[in-house]
């Protein structure tokens, strides 16, 4: 007291993370003297806290003023005026997620002081008036004359668990209150003198505050508990720790969880925590869990006990009054007649029934007199019948398959047999599962209910005993049928013949169509070009009366069936239009005498004219040369101007090739030789003296083609 307070600002950023000692200035511009400008000189500041956004700044000043400070603006904006003469307020707090805070006031060390709580969003905060003013609901810390709790440090206790609107009960009668803090859960640590920690937990966990302000705090309990704090389980339920422990469940009694359902009614005792049951009659036990004297319980932990009585444990079926043992709990009946089982409950072997009675199973009663014996199913529920041949059915009251019945029930039951009902023509008799009437099943070539007729596609042939022969293609149409069946009287087969057949049995070839030799025919067919004169045909004609197919070749083809071809003709015969003639002009090459073919009807023979040769007439033969496509002879007169003594061919046909006779030369012998002359009459003498000179007076000397004399004197 007489000291001004002074509020300053930091940046954290501002500190180093170094461990050494720095000086860090305030910020001049957000300092506040409260001296000056808040309470005067005898006004101190105790304490502030920050919203947890970190939008203001709650100072709290001596006395019952509180400044709150907007760090956006740097300024003051409202003043918090909770108007309570509990002393000076110390402290201000928020909660973490800034929904409540609290005002702490010191009181001495005698009276302990008080804890006013508050809701954020009770108060104004933007520089009106607020909301409510002077009406918080306190905690009031009276002098700490009673300590019902053991000294305890930094960790609760759950004796020390108290709402906020029951007194708190001091730990110390000189510890004042101190200080307090909000739990992450949002109740209080409180503190005192000497380190000693009281838990205040609102509404003991169990409820939610539902006001806040208005002179008293209420508990909305969770179901239950209950209290003004919800310190303690309501009637009918038990917690999980007696009182004055603050439970942390509380659990509702009942027959089910508590009684083995086997209560009239539960509830709790007075320091809830357990449960007492009312058990109905015949049950007893903490829980009901153990039978009375004389009854009899179900199972070990029963659901039900029955009394040991006649009537009610004997099923009403004994003679006499059962035996009751009590160190096993168990009833022991006498029986009457036709009962049997630990309770009488049950018919005797060979008899049903159920609690009203026992009836005993009887082959007239049960079985319609068709049994051969009857006896109850084992569980005493149904009798059992045992029928006699022929007749089925839990009662036999029906035939057995492949039986027929007089009536229903069955009296009498026939069997269904192949000889009986089938003619004995069926594979397999059977009922019509009515029991009304036999089913054939007729074997192949049998029709009827009886099996007495013969079937489509087969005919009679005997009666006694009927004997049915299926038609077939192979026996009564030569197999030459597309289909056969019977005639519809059962007294012929009908055949239904292929194309080209004919006949009642199809063992004939029709009109116009040509057999294969058999009898009767496999085949039969049809006279045309195609079938029968290799396609090569003029004319075809059917003559009916050797049922033979006869053709009429075109030129160059011959044969019965124009099957080759005629003298002066090549090809194959067997593809139309394959038989060609031989001509001199497609075949010699113009240059035959004669052609016709060569016998075998695979190629045609030339006879060359003179001077070809070849297959084709198609080369010059030896001594003769081609000249404008035509083969010409090589002669002396022609070829050698006459002056040959021989004259032939190159070898290839192409020039003639003359040997000269002496004195002359060249391709075709129209020059003199070396060392002849031509003479006045066209003939080469030698240039000698004695024949070019006149006999010898000289000498001849040959040069440049010129003979010339040097004449003697």
């Amino acid at each position: 007291r007489g000291f001004s307070g002074l509020l300053r600002f930091f940046n954290t950023a501002d500190y180093s993370e170094t461990p050494s000692l720095v000086n860090i200035s305030a910020d001049s511009a957000i300092q506040k003297d409260y001296n000056e400008s808040i309470s005067g000189s005898d006004t101190n500041t105790w304490a502030a806290d920050y919203t947890p956004d970190g939008s203001k700044v709650f100072v709290q000043l001596e006395g019952a003023e509180t400044q709150v400070y907007d760090t956006q603006t740097k300024a003051y904006i409202t003043a918090l005026d909770f108007a309570h003469a509990e002393g000076s307020y110390q402290q201000v707090k928020f909660t973490r997620d800034g929904t409540r805070f609290g005002i702490r006031s010191g009181g001495s060390n005698t009276t302990g002081g008080f804890l006013f709580l508050y809701k954020t969003s009770d108060v104004v905060l933007d520089g009106s008036e607020p909301r409510q003013s002077g009406s918080a609901t306190a905690v009031t810390l009276p002098d700490y004359t009673v300590s019902p709790v053991q000294p305890i440090s930094y960790e609760p206790h759950a004796y020390a668990k108290m709402s906020f609107n029951k007194e708190w009960m001091g730990v110390r009668p000189d510890a004042g209150f101190k200080s307090f803090d909000w739990t992450p859960d949002n109740g209080v640590i409180a503190g005192g003198e000497m380190g000693r920690l009281v838990l205040l937990e609102e509404c003991s966990g169990h409820g939610s505050l539902d006001a806040w302000m208005g002179g008293s705090c209420s508990c909305a309990c969770e179901e239950g508990f209950e209290g003004d704090g919800c310190e303690t389980c309501k009637t009918n339920y038990i917690g999980d720790v007696a009182l004055p422990a603050v439970p942390s469940t509380c659990t509702l009694c009942t027959s089910a969880d508590h009684c083995n359902n086997n209560a009239q009614s539960v509830t709790s005792d007075g320091g809830h925590d357990r449960c007492v049951c009312t058990c109905k009659a015949g049950f007893e036990g903490s829980q009901c869990e153990m039978c009375q004297t004389n009854y009899v319980p179900d199972q070990s932990v029963p659901t039900a006990c029955t009394a040991c009585t006649a009537g009610e444990y004997c099923s009403g079926h004994a003679s006499a009054a059962p035996l009751y043992d009590n160190s096993s709990k168990a009833c022991a009946c006498s029986c009457d007649a036709v009962w049997e089982g630990d309770r009488c409950d049950t018919c005797t072997e060979g008899f049903i029934g159920g609690s009203t009675g026992c009836t005993e199973c009887a082959a007239q009663m049960h079985c319609n007199g068709n049994a051969v014996s009857v006896s109850d199913d084992g569980t005493r529920s149904n009798c059992v019948c045992q029928c006699i041949t022929g007749f089925s059915g839990a009662a036999c009251a029906i035939c057995s398959e492949g039986y027929v019945a007089d009536g229903m029930p069955a009296a009498a039951c026939t069997e269904c047999t192949n000889a009986g009902n089938c003619s004995g023509n069926a594979m397999s008799v059977s009922d019509d599962g009515a029991r009304a009437a036999c089913v054939c099943t007729c074997a192949d070539g049998f029709e009827g209910a009886a099996c007495d007729g013969c079937a489509a596609g087969y005919i009679l042939e005997a009666l006694a005993p009927l004997a049915c022969t299926k038609c077939e293609n192979i026996t009564h149409c030569s197999g030459n049928a597309f289909r056969v069946d019977d005639n519809g009287t059962r007294g012929e087969c009908a055949c239904e013949c292929l194309t080209g057949f004919q006949g009642t049995s199809c063992d004939t070839c029709a009109d116009g169509y040509v057999g294969d030799g058999a009898r009767p025919p496999a085949a039969c067919t049809e006279c045309t070009n195609a079938n029968f004169c290799n396609g090569n045909a003029e004319g075809v004609m059917w003559d009916n009366i050797t049922a033979q197919c006869e053709c009429t070749c075109p030129e160059g083809f011959e044969g019965d069936d124009c099957g080759a071809c005629a003298p002066g003709h090549v090809g194959n015969a067997a593809v139309p239009t394959q038989c060609i003639p031989c001509s001199n002009a497609t075949d010699c090459n113009g240059h035959a005498a004669s052609v016709t073919d060569d016998g075998s009807r695979g190629a045609c023979a030339c006879t060359c004219l003179p001077g070809y040769v070849g297959g084709d007439c198609g080369a010059c033969a030896a001594g003769y040369i081609e000249e404008s496509g035509s083969c010409t002879l090589c002669s002396i007169a022609a070829h050698c101007n006459g002056h040959a003594v021989q004259v032939n061919d190159d070898g290839n046909r192409s020039v003639c090739v003359c040997t000269c006779m002496q004195g002359w030369s060249g391709a075709t012998c129209d020059a003199c030789a070396e060392g002849y002359v031509l003479d006045d009459e066209g003939t080469c003498i030698a240039c000698t003296h004695d024949i070019y000179c006149n006999g010898g007076n000289g000498n001849a000397t040959y040069a440049d083609g010129a003979c010339s004399c040097s004449c003697s004197s």
